[in-house]
């Protein structure tokens, strides 16, 4: 019954990222023009998923960051050549009406580096590339404009036909998506459960929002519960009520008719064989131990798996979002209805989508092999993850390469932990060697973490195109230890041509953590 995948490594790092690109476009001056070439402006901007008023899910859009009434900081951004040469990083005014910014023309076609922070976060992105007129894009599951959450609010929701409390309860919303499959979280009194949205609330992406009604958001009520006919370690919804209503300030809602409790009347099974209209892919086992044994030397526990099944707010973003979680960076864009600690063939639950509006979303399938080591007190799990909205028995593979053979200038990374690593304010190159056997990969993510207090806390997070990144020596400080997790993408096919905004399934991810390095 099951199925297991062994391939390993993977995942994003960091919080927010690049994902769009559009190509340069020659311009031709014309013999008015005066000396200097006129600048080249690229953008940094929201890209945002949305709904209709019935809550269908639409295009996403792409909106200056900073332009909305309610959230109107603007990003810090700041160009330059690359480390070393001239002309330095400088301020670029962020122009709030098309979200762009000059990148002068003595650095158009040249290698440079744009250096942003995000309102409301302090570590900083560094983009290292030769593209101008491009247009970064930072992934947003929140709506633009979207009503902010009121002081102490919540949900109180008693769905009719449901006698006791969920076992396990677990709250979805739209809209504003977020995630909340904690018990701790919630309160239940009887058939009652009530949830404090203002507290304890998870995001799929910044910023938190609140859900709208009048929007067609609704809140999914579920209870996640084992099979214990199906393999061990799969949990799934065992039953679900769909419910609109309003966050008011101060006040737990209750939805002016309560949501029928839905049990058998939605169950699917899928699986990978006979499975009629409802097939999973099987995942494909390939170059299984080469790819095991390429960082095995940096592997402290077995090797982990997951399988997930939900639905996407939107497949016209990227499948995996950068985490800031250690456990499990590479988190895929998705609702999930279905969580298993193995890579089953067969899925069992009640499922939201066989209903309005989940009915009018992306269905998809996330599969995970891990690796994870603990340092420090912190765990670094390097990962092979795989999304698709493909429901069908063709092999799905872990398509991103790993970054195998790091160096942080001479030192060697690609061994054990606790290497030393000297300290210097100058420029260092880090690099790496992706696979062989494994075509190449669209980008990379690289996130620089210092390791303190048992937990990994981001340091500057890169976005290359080719396997080196440039690393200023004074982000590295003395008697610091700090490790480097570089992450492969494989599922934006128009990156060679500079072009990011054409999003591809499956959408596979690999993230390798290098060996955590002392600087002396």
């Amino acid at each position: 019954m099951r199925r297991t995948a062994l391939a390993l490594l993977v995942a994003s790092s960091g919080c927010n990222w690049v994902f769009g690109l559009t190509p340069t476009v020659p311009a031709d001056g014309g013999a008015d023009a005066p000396d200097a070439p006129p600048s080249i402006r690229t953008k940094l901007v929201w890209g945002v998923t949305t709904t209709d008023g019935s809550g269908v899910p639409g295009p996403v859009v792409y909106a200056p960051i900073g332009s909305e009434t309610t959230r109107p900081m603007t990003p810090q951004i700041m160009v330059g050549a690359p480390l070393g040469m001239m002309p330095p990083l400088t301020a670029a005014p962020y122009d709030t009406s098309d979200g762009s910014f000059e990148i002068p023309y003595t650095l158009r076609e040249a290698p440079h580096r744009i250096v942003y922070t995000l309102p409301g976060e302090t570590v900083a992105h560094e983009v290292q590339w030769s593209v101008s007129g491009a247009t970064l894009v930072v992934p947003r599951t929140t709506r633009l404009d979207a009503a902010l959450v009121p002081t102490n609010s919540g949900y109180t929701i008693t769905p009719a036909g449901l006698g006791v409390s969920p076992t396990s309860p677990e709250l979805f919303t739209t809209g504003a998506y977020t995630s909340n499959v904690t018990a701790s979280a919630f309160t239940m009194s009887g058939p009652a459960t009530t949830f404090h949205y203002s507290a304890d609330a998870t995001s799929l992406t910044t910023p938190l929002a609140a859900p709208e009604a009048a929007k067609g958001d609704v809140v999914l009520l579920a209870e996640r519960a084992s099979h214990l006919n199906y393999p061990p370690g799969q949990e799934s919804i065992n039953g679900f009520a769909i419910a609109s209503v309003d966050l008011v300030n101060g006040t737990l809602s209750m939805p002016s008719t309560e949501p029928a409790w839905t049990t058998s009347s939605a169950d699917r099974i899928l699986k990978t064989s006979a499975c009629g209209t409802d097939c999973i892919p099987s995942i494909s086992v390939f170059n299984t131990e080469g790819r095991m044994d390429a960082l095995g030397a940096l592997r402290t526990t077995p090797y982990q798996e997951r399988l997930q099944y939900g639905v996407s707010p939107s497949t016209g973003l990227p499948g995996f979002l950068p985490g800031g979680t250690p456990t499990y960076v590479d988190r895929p864009l998705i609702l999930p209805f279905l969580d298993s600690t193995t890579i089953d063939s067969l899925l069992f639950l009640r499922d939201p989508t066989r209903v309005a509006p989940f009915a009018s979303f992306d269905r998809v399938l996330v599969a995970r092999v891990a690796a994870p080591r603990t340092v420090s007190g912190a765990q670094l799990t390097s990962s092979a993850s795989v999304i698709t909205k493909k429901f069908d028995t063709n092999p799905l593979g872990f398509d991103a390469p790993l970054a195998l053979m790091v160096t942080l200038g001479a030192t060697d990374l690609s061994t054990a932990d606790n290497v030393t690593f000297p300290a210097s304010s100058q420029a260092v190159t880090l690099s790496w060697k992706p696979e062989d056997a494994i075509a190449a990969p669209d980008d990379y993510v690289v996130t620089l973490y210092e390791i303190t207090n048992n937990r990994l806390a981001p340091v500057r997070i890169y976005h290359v195109l080719a396997p080196t990144v440039a690393v200023d020596g004074s982000l590295l400080q003395p008697q610091h230890q700090y490790v480097f997790a570089i992450s492969a993408r494989k599922g934006m096919k128009n990156a060679a041509q500079g072009d990011f905004t054409v999003v591809t399934y499956p959408f596979s991810q690999t993230t390798t953590f290098a060996a955590a390095f002392n600087v002396q």
